[in-house]
């Protein structure tokens, strides 16, 4: 799931515009442009190409809250599924909040990843208290930039990839992050700890060897995670869903020979207003 941004700068008189970050365009020297913003659930397979299975798209109101609606679609997916099918897993890019879309799904069957900057901070379960003082909300401290902190991963994983190299994951398990915005800010309520799944990624090259490969972070506040049950099988080797609008459940291959792609709107689509 991402989201996109369709710049509207001129559009003064398109109704509900907002200001957001775009990779391109700028305005007055920053990459912000006024328009309007869409997110989108797309179903990725694991071939490295192009084409994708859109889902689901919505027009994100400047007012609402990314998170909220992200979960309320994430939701809708899951209800097209098969009850017994295996547990799907949902990838968002950085800007998503894990803790609050976990509180948002609740008991949905789902498992999400969310891609998160290299500098946060996570903590353990603290140790159980003596029976003085305050009892300890966090424990250790663990930061993705210092190894010092890091203790032994829950699990490991490494293997060989002929695009990537070597690929080493680690995943800490049951750690939980210093909760910013949650419901309860501004009360004398202590604030919600959302307890995950912290899992770094390291390759030791990139299929265009123009830059250095870089750490990945990524935060799972969802069941399933170390599990194969979150992609489908041991392997991975592709996605199986039982696409709305497909015959079969199987990795989609791409539009069927023949058919034709709708041309881009040049004004709003009234199924997103």
């Amino acid at each position: 799931m991402d989201s996109s941004i369709w710049p509207r700068c001129d559009a003064e008189t398109s109704p509900d515009r907002g200001f957001y970050y775009h990779p391109s365009r700028h305005s007055a020297g920053q990459p912000i442009v006024a328009g309007w913003a869409y997110q989108w659930v797309a179903q990725l397979g694991f071939t490295r190409e192009s084409w994708t299975a859109p889902l689901d798209a919505r027009r994100v109101h400047p007012t609402e809250n990314p998170n909220a609606v992200a979960a309320q679609q994430v939701v809708q997916v899951v209800q097209l599924r098969p009850p017994d099918g295996p547990v799907p897993l949902f990838v968002f890019d950085a800007g998503y909040d894990p803790v609050q879309l976990t509180q948002a799904l609740g008991a949905t069957p789902a498992a999400i990843l969310v891609r998160l900057r290299s500098n946060r901070c996570f903590y353990a379960d603290p140790p159980a208290s003596t029976g003085t003082g305050r009892p300890r909300r966090h424990g250790a401290k663990f930061v993705c930039r210092d190894p010092r902190t890091w203790p032994v991963p829950t699990a490991t994983h490494t293997g060989d990839d002929p695009h990537y190299g070597t690929v080493r994951v680690q995943a800490w398990a049951r750690l939980h992050p210093v909760v910013q915005n949650h419901a309860t800010r501004g009360t004398r309520q202590p604030r919600p700890i959302v307890r995950g799944t912290l899992i770094r990624v390291a390759v030791s090259r990139l299929p265009r060897q123009t830059r250095q490969p870089q750490v990945l972070w990524l935060g799972g506040m969802a069941r399933g995670l170390l599990t194969s049950r979150s992609c489908g099988g041991p392997t991975c080797g592709g996605l199986t869903w039982n696409i709305p609008f497909g015959s079969s459940s199987r990795p989609w291959a791409g539009p069927p020979p023949g058919s034709a792609l709708r041309s881009r709107p040049t004004a709003g689509p009234g199924w997103s207003c």
